[in-house]
């Protein structure tokens, strides 16, 4: 929290625009308890819409030179929740580490989930 109450973003992301050559199956290792537009409004950006075999969905990619990260909700899913994709050669550990150094205060709200989807 910077020393006016805002927040300070100690990571700087840039917005990948998603296409549907990005490959989503497994790439989904986790949730937060937010939607990615919450995200999305918290870096300034907005989410891009896509449909796949599932669903439609809200997807919002971010890099920071080192990962690339994705969160995305599908139409059906609960509102507040997004699923968290690793779309860079990152470990779980790299991961985590980022998103505590960027959205500290949603980090109780993220489930590992126990493989892939």
């Amino acid at each position: 929290v910077g020393a006016g109450g805002g927040f300070v973003m100690l990571t700087q992301w840039t917005q990948i625009p998603y296409t549907d050559e990005i490959r989503l199956f497994e790439t989904s290792l986790g949730g937060l308890s937010v939607p990615p537009q919450a995200i999305a409004d918290r870096l300034g950006m907005t989410c891009d819409r896509g449909f796949d075999d599932l669903d439609s969905f809200d997807i919002l990619i971010v890099d920071n030179g080192h990962l690339r990260l994705g969160f995305i909700r599908h139409s059906g899913s609960p509102v507040n929740h997004c699923g968290v994709c690793m779309f860079s050669n990152g470990s779980m550990a790299d991961m985590k580490s980022a998103l505590a150094l960027s959205f500290p205060d949603l980090m109780d709200g993220f489930a590992e989930f126990d493989e892939p989807w």
